[in-house]
């Protein structure tokens, strides 16, 4: 994770920083599969390695990865 992700995600856990960058947080596997499934435009994720270590970790990952 590059320092400017990590930034910006500290940044969106308060009120202020979401709505100064006009963003919101989605934190968690089934609000992440969601969005996917809505067609939200994801701007950046973080996927832990031990959600990538599980079968939907990785399904989640490659679904992310292939929205670009």
């Amino acid at each position: 994770m590059t320092r400017s992700l990590e930034t910006t995600i500290r940044d969106l856990n308060r009120r202020g920083g979401r709505e100064r960058r006009g963003r919101t947080l989605a934190e968690g596997v089934r609000l992440v599969e969601e969005a996917l499934a809505a067609g939200i435009t994801i701007d950046a994720a973080a996927v832990s390695p031990a959600l990538e270590a599980t079968p939907r970790g990785r399904a989640l990952a490659q679904a992310l990865a292939a929205r670009g």
